[in-house]
């Protein structure tokens, strides 16, 4: 495995709540910390050096070498796309200042996308909902197909979108 520092990434002051995150804090506790609301564990390392694979390191500075806005990586389950993409994500916020927009096929994979955001110092928000808007203290939001299938959704996504990596 090969061992390489990708760029750094902006960590966010925390602003005074919002009335959509007290809703949160309220119904899962101080912080939005619980498993139950999807919020990565505060204890969960983070880690400043990211350990990919070959075809991840090749597929990275091919990512990084083209100058198209888009790139498509397919590989087998298990095979280490989550920690592609979110190391390219992190690359492109380094770069750049942006949201991330990260569409997950489930629920229950938004929280590990979450989660795997959170190790490589990214914070995504999987309990994004257009009502209650972005809140200014992460770094992107995961929703997922079902969500941005609804017209309201994907007005607000579009703008959202814009220039985002998603």
């Amino acid at each position: 495995m090969q061992h390489f520092v990708v760029g750094h990434v902006e960590r966010l002051r925390r602003p005074p709540p919002t009335p959509a995150r007290r809703r949160l804090e309220k119904r899962c506790g101080f912080g939005a910390r619980s498993r139950a609301c999807a919020r990565p564990d505060s204890r969960v390392p983070m880690i400043e050096r990211v350990h990919l694979r070959p075809w991840q390191r090749e597929a990275f500075d091919k990512f990084v070498a083209s100058e198209r806005p888009d790139f498509l990586a397919v590989a087998t389950p298990g095979a280490g796309k989550t920690t592609f993409a979110l190391t390219c994500a992190r690359w492109a916020l380094s770069q750049e200042r942006r949201r991330v927009v990260i569409v997950a096929p489930t629920t229950h994979l938004k929280t590990q996308w979450s989660i795997a955001a959170h190790r490589l110092g990214l914070h995504l928000d999987p309990n994004w909902s257009p009502s209650e808007g972005v809140a200014k203290d992460v770094h992107g939001i995961i929703p997922t197909y079902q969500q941005i299938s609804t017209a309201d959704t994907a007005k607000k996504l579009r703008g959202l979108a814009h220039d985002a990596f998603v």
